[in-house]
């Protein structure tokens, strides 16, 4: 099972993510699920990080594993933030919901304001 655990600031942007395991949904390297989750993840990730406004700190150090945590946006980025944040969390609704009992989303929210 992919369990993912995001904690959202009261921007409704993403502050950190976690995601640790695998579908089991096809054979390992080969997996639909495991790729889809992959891909969204990832993607997030290098361009959050690779912006230079946005402070940000992760690491991806196994198959299977990844973490992100956001430290700093400034104002001009929070509305771009918001929407890449909400792709995200769409995206991983829409494949726990296609795939049930493989992969588990759990969204905490903080009053926090960035």
């Amino acid at each position: 099972m992919i369990k993912v655990d995001i904690k959202v600031n009261g921007n409704g942007c993403i502050k950190e993510l976690k995601a640790e395991g695998h579908g089991g949904v096809g054979e390992r390297g080969s997996d639909i699920l495991c790729s889809a989750v992959s891909v969204l993840l990832r993607s997030f990730a290098k361009v959050v990080y690779t912006s230079e406004a946005i402070k940000t700190e992760g690491k991806a150090s196994e198959r299977g594993s990844i973490y992100l945590l956001i430290r700093n946006v400034p104002g001009e980025k929070i509305t771009w933030l918001q929407g890449m944040s909400g792709l995200v969390i769409t995206g991983l609704r829409d494949l726990e919901r296609e795939f049930p009992g493989n992969i588990r989303v759990n969204i905490l929210r903080d009053i926090e304001i960035v």
